[in-house]
């Protein structure tokens, strides 16, 4: 994989993450032959090569097993706190956004509320963070009908646009991803040629 760091920081880089990580029994190994807790940890420590100060993961633990995803949330915490970065986490799990300093809860690519995860459940007077998820989405698409005495975080949308017109610039944005994709894998263009035939 490309990086910019230069050959001896890259060697004492990699063996460093080699022993945060605890991936030195997999050295030698296909990535594909490990088990997933560990590809995941893989996974984060080649992200983390070049020491960024922002990292943005996308369900990052999604089918892992429980142990592997609490010290995978360790390791993340420790970034975290004892190396500044900035984390960005995407999960369907609230258990794990309870981790988190602050929560952004979204519904149809809209956010319905953002605040550290207590505060959430405190302003819908809910038990848990998944209970105030589904109070919020209830309001979101106008279910619940709950008003904000206790000072919600949402507005209440009480008509919903079911359709979204292609907009000429959304059509270019597609079409200009789409060829880039193409252009760095081309055996994609000779499948969905082959495909359609």
């Amino acid at each position: 994989q490309h990086c910019d760091l230069p050959r001896a920081k890259l060697k004492a880089r990699v063996s460093e993450l080699l022993e945060e990580f605890d991936l030195r029994d997999y050295v030698g190994g296909l990535a594909k032959a490990l088990p997933l807790g560990v590809r995941q940890r893989l996974s984060l420590a080649v992200a983390l090569i070049h020491e960024p100060e922002i990292l943005i993961l996308d369900e990052p633990t999604s089918g892992v097993d429980p142990m592997a995803r609490d010290q995978f949330w360790k390791l993340l915490i420790h970034l975290s706190r004892e190396h500044d970065v900035t984390i960005f986490i995407s999960t369907h799990f609230m258990n794990e956004a309870m981790r988190c300093d602050r929560v952004s809860l979204m519904h149809a690519g809209e956010m319905l509320a953002c605040d550290t995860p207590q505060r959430l459940q405190e302003v819908r007077g809910a038990e848990d963070l998944e209970e105030a998820f589904v109070g919020y989405i209830g309001d979101a698409v106008g279910e619940t009908g709950r008003s904000s005495e206790k000072g919600e975080l949402i507005h209440p949308r009480t008509e919903r646009k079911r359709t979204y017109p292609m907009s000429v610039s959304r059509l270019l944005a597609y079409s200009h991803r789409e060829t880039l994709e193409l252009l760095r894998d081309p055996v994609r263009l000779v499948f969905a040629f082959a495909g359609s035939i």
